[in-house]
């Protein structure tokens, strides 16, 4: 509200800065000061047209087409499609039925002689192979003994004490 009764009458625009700008001489040197630029920039640009035709050479452009291609086909000679199929291929079956407990390869692997590709359970045939051998060594031991009971049997047929009949019947 005070704006509106103000005194606007002190105020003034100071013409001395004004002259100055307005100088001749000033005026003249920054006129110069444009022609050295546009002249600088001029010269530039003919500059470069001379020297790009001067450093430029024509070259002849040979066009081709081009196709894309995977990096197996860049490198063949032969392109061609089909089926891969092996030249030997065994299949492999166990005689005993079990458990699978070790599996040593997959479908497609190479295998070498001799290499476990896999192992049954076998505990029910580890205690058959037990109950044999204990069956061997009593019969191992049964023959010790028919043999020790021939001998005595020969010495007492020998001494004729027993019968002939007695020792075939050992034997």
């Amino acid at each position: 509200m005070e704006t509106k009764n103000a005194d606007l009458s002190s105020l003034r625009i100071d013409k001395t800065k004004r002259e100055e700008y307005s100088n001749p001489e000033r005026k003249k040197k920054t006129l110069l000061w444009i022609i050295i630029a546009a002249a600088v920039v001029i010269a530039a640009i003919i500059l470069i047209n001379v020297s790009g035709s001067l450093l430029s050479s024509t070259v002849d452009v040979e066009l081709t087409s081009a196709a894309l291609q995977s990096p197996s086909q860049a490198d063949a000679i032969l392109t061609a499609s089909g089926y891969v199929v092996a030249q030997r291929q065994a299949a492999v079956a166990s005689k005993g039925t079990g458990r699978l407990v070790y599996l040593g390869v997959v479908e497609g692997d190479k295998v070498k002689e001799n290499q476990i590709i896999a192992r049954l359970e076998n505990s029910d045939i580890q205690a058959q192979l037990d109950e044999a051998n204990a069956n061997l060594k009593l019969n191992e031991s049964e023959l010790i003994e028919a043999k020790n009971n021939l001998d005595r049997q020969k010495e007492l047929f020998a001494s004729k004490i027993i019968s002939e009949s007695q020792l075939e019947t050992a034997q």
